[in-house]
């Protein structure tokens, strides 16, 4: 496939496979937008170290996938989206306290 211009959503970019999928999708020539999970330190996980607010092609968005306001809104500016993987994945520990979590949060970020 040609990632050329074509726009991409990509889940869970912070972490270390969306991140490595962001540098493909970047090296290819995708425009990517990036959703991280927001953290009080307010930074960009694995992506701050190749990354800032100016590189080119790149936007990235914090919030949380299971909050349906901050998926709407940046879905609905990027609504021609090419292709949206979910590379985002939650921690054990929260599955053992609550095991619906985790499918929950997977379908609400399709």
């Amino acid at each position: 496939m040609k990632w050329q211009d074509k726009r991409v959503l990509v889940t869970g970019a912070g972490g270390f496979i969306g991140s490595h999928l962001v540098d493909e999708l970047l090296g290819k020539g995708a425009d990517v937008t990036a959703f991280v999970h927001y953290n009080a330190r307010n930074d960009w996980g694995m992506l701050e170290v190749q990354y800032d607010a100016n590189t080119p092609h790149l936007t990235v968005i914090a919030g949380d996938v299971t909050d349906s306001l901050f998926v709407k809104k940046p879905s609905a500016k990027k609504s021609t989206c090419s292709i949206s993987p979910h590379s985002s994945a939650s921690p054990i520990p929260m599955w053992h306290r609550n095991p619906m979590s985790i499918p929950i949060s997977k379908a609400h970020s399709m």
